[in-house]
């Protein structure tokens, strides 16, 4: 039988961060799936964290937070984002 709670597909979300030559980025994203779940993944060598949700169909406004470092402030991108489940 169907489960009462829905599909869920697990998604896995890549925030890039970039600065000016010479200068990398570095710290943490938290990335926010717009239900309340978020993840938060220190940012690699190349820029970029990744984070996973498990989610159902619908629309999803993602939105992923750089919580900046000693170089570069705080921002915030959101996405819409339509999971078909």
């Amino acid at each position: 039988p169907a489960s009462p709670h829905g599909t869920t597909e697990k998604l896995t979300f890549t925030a890039t961060v970039t600065g000016v030559t010479g200068i990398k980025p570095t710290g943490s994203v938290t990335i926010h799936d717009g239900r309340g779940d978020t993840c938060t993944g220190n940012l690699r060598s190349a820029g970029t964290a990744k984070c996973s949700f498990s989610e159902k169909k619908g629309l999803r406004n993602i939105t992923a937070h750089y919580n900046g470092d000693s170089n570069y402030t705080t921002v915030a991108k959101t996405k819409k984002v339509v999971v078909k489940g």
